[in-house]
């Protein structure tokens, strides 16, 4: 039931020989209800914002979380491309110890 429904049913429920102590009872009876209405709403507005900024962190969080893993794979991109290159150097490098012997020995 709505809370004008309950207040005009309150109202009509008065009689003309009503003493202004019930009148009076009624009214402070449909104040309360409407003040509890209002703090369920509160609350609940409350709740809905608390909620939201929470879901708002998470997605920061989830944001910053995915540009992380795609620095990650672009890194491991990049050492995988670089790879070839390095080892070829490696190779190169381990040989011209062998060279520089049979260099020398040449010269000799």
């Amino acid at each position: 039931m709505s809370f004008d429904t309950t207040f005009l049913a309150a109202v009509s429920a008065l009689r003309p020989g009503d003493t202004p102590g019930k009148a009076s009872a009624e009214i402070t009876s449909i104040i309360n209800q409407m003040n509890d209405i209002s703090n369920t709403i509160a609350a609940a507005v409350e709740e809905q914002t608390v909620t939201t900024t929470g879901i708002g962190s998470k997605a920061q969080e989830a944001t910053q979380g995915s540009g992380e893993i795609a620095h990650n794979i672009a890194g491991v991109a990049s050492a995988k491309i670089a790879e070839p290159h390095c080892s070829q150097a490696v190779h190169e490098m381990a040989a011209q110890p062998g060279q520089l012997v049979m260099q020398d020995k040449l010269r000799s």
